[in-house]
């Protein structure tokens, strides 16, 4: 049903391993302390003491990101509150400035990494042709205790959810949506984990509220009954780099609880139509 494969340094891909990822054999992939305790701080203090309150997005009570999510910018853009200069300016400036911000080059040990060990023949972000900036190639979360959550989705819900975005993704030789990915920055005491759903995409029609799913035939799916849909936890460690099918795997994760927040580092990583080349996105 699922199958999470963890891997120790001095990391070492067995042969087709990526492929079944893609192809769904497996569900999940993940590298053992990625970031050292060095870098994991240096990138957590860069979140919380270099990017200014009013830069981060709240989402919710319990739900602040940064920078700007493809979600977030399509809602401001419909609101016209933001046009796509203004977002690719964002980009620019989250990929530039990560050293100086963050005491690391976070995009390029993430690519220079899964290239390093044939995960992937070539990983950059996307590149918008038309006004020759790049998008967002990622962000950070942070769930707060008591409300923190993200309520059951997965990657393929978003095209129908916002397609006028995936289709300029399109345009720009985007593929598909198959493998989510993220870096705990700081953990939490209780909560928090990632919760994978014995459901895959094409067999659910749509989310009819966060605790509902229709199947194909509009049948409910009550995914709070455990006896009638199987799921497992995941709580990868601070550092730790997961890959994971969350394009086709619907998946949560779960409210946090105790005293610190959840703060993770991720994205987005898609096939484009050049073979060979992925991109990383957010």
């Amino acid at each position: 049903m699922f199958n999470f494969i963890e891997i120790e340094k001095p990391y070492t891909i067995p042969s087709g391993l990526v492929a079944d990822l893609l192809s769904e054999k497996i569900t999940g992939i993940i590298f053992k302390k990625f970031l050292n305790q060095d870098e994991i701080q240096k990138v957590r203090d860069g979140f919380y003491n270099n990017i200014p309150t009013h830069q981060k997005t709240k989402i919710n009570d319990g739900f602040t990101s940064y920078p700007i999510s493809f979600a977030q910018f399509t809602q401001a853009k419909k609101h016209g509150t933001m046009n796509i200069e203004e977002y690719t300016l964002i980009a620019s400036n989250l990929i530039s400035t990560q050293e100086e911000v963050f005491g690391l080059n976070i995009l390029e040990k993430i690519s220079s990494f899964l290239c390093s060990l044939e995960c992937f023949e070539h990983v950059q972000p996307i590149f918008n042709k038309e006004h020759n900036k790049y998008l967002v190639p990622f962000n950070f979360r942070e769930l707060l205790p008591g409300n923190g959550e993200l309520i059951i989705h997965c990657e393929n819900l978003f095209f129908n959810e916002f397609p006028d975005f995936f289709n300029w993704l399109n345009v720009m030789d985007v593929k598909d949506n198959k493998l989510s990915y993220f870096i705990p920055l700081q953990n939490t005491e209780l909560g928090g984990e990632l919760c994978c759903f014995d459901l895959n995409w094409k067999n659910v029609k749509h989310r009819e509220t966060p605790h509902v799913l229709k199947d194909a035939t509009f049948n409910d799916i009550d995914i709070e009954d455990t006896t009638a849909v199987k799921r497992k936890f995941v709580k990868p460690d601070e550092g730790d780099l997961l890959l994971f099918a969350g394009g086709n795997v619907w998946h949560r994760v779960e409210k946090v609880r105790g005293i610190k927040s959840r703060i993770t580092l991720g994205g987005f990583i898609a096939e484009t139509y050049t073979e060979g080349e992925y991109c990383i996105w957010s």
